[in-house]
């Protein structure tokens, strides 16, 4: 059966959520905000790889970090 629903109300996407097209491309800035996200709300905390460490220059990477975690 066809789906022949309709929207009538439409909203903004609420600071807890993070929305994108099944398709698209996860770039740095949109995981930057969900990062920060999880950084405020949570223990963890995480930091950006420096991108020399990898092969490819243009990849993005980051680890979590405990916070108040100082074994680094």
């Amino acid at each position: 059966m066809e789906d022949k629903r309709i929207i009538l109300h439409t909203r903004e996407a609420e600071e807890n959520e993070f929305v994108m097209q099944q398709t698209q491309l996860i770039n740095s800035h949109f995981m930057k905000r969900v990062l920060d996200y999880v950084a405020a709300n949570s223990n963890l905390d995480y930091e950006i790889m420096d991108r020399n460490n990898f092969v490819n220059r243009n990849m993005f990477g980051w680890r979590f970090i405990k916070k108040g975690n100082n074994s680094e």
